[in-house]
């Protein structure tokens, strides 16, 4: 997959930066928190569109699992961002793991929403056509 090389790239390419000087760690801080609120209004929109497809109570199943997923990732990414950075960049680090945790998850939530017809453990498949996910 060519994710993790890329956000290998963007996690060395931010830390070099850093290390130039702090108005660049700053830059580095913004970009990564930008790119972080871009995943997860990709996020947010997929978790929608997978959420209208299912029947209430696998809907409430799935806020749970969201919920824990959430709480998994931040304290993920905090152990990470902690175990590895100096102060000047743990803002970069947890955001860079912030970031790959919501691309993997909504790469998990497409899967969930282009199930083939048969697949049990999808549990929308009776959703409506018009539900398919086309993107942002």
């Amino acid at each position: 997959m060519p994710r993790p090389i890329a956000v290998g790239s963007l996690a060395l390419a931010l830390s070099v930066g850093a290390a130039v000087d702090a108005q660049t760690q700053l830059y580095s801080n913004r970009d990564a928190a930008r790119a972080v609120r871009n995943a997860e209004n990709v996020l947010s929109i997929a978790v929608t569109m997978y959420r209208e497809r299912l029947d209430p109570s696998q809907q409430a199943a799935f806020d749970d699992s969201q919920r824990r997923w959430a709480d998994y990732r931040k304290a993920t990414c905090d152990s990470r961002a902690r175990g590895i950075a100096d102060v000047s960049t743990h803002e970069v680090i947890f955001a860079i793991c912030m970031w790959q945790h919501a691309l993997e998850r909504i790469d998990a939530l497409i899967q969930l929403m282009t199930c083939a017809d048969g697949d049990l453990s999808c549990p929308a498949l009776s959703a409506a056509p018009n539900n398919r996910w086309r993107g942002p």
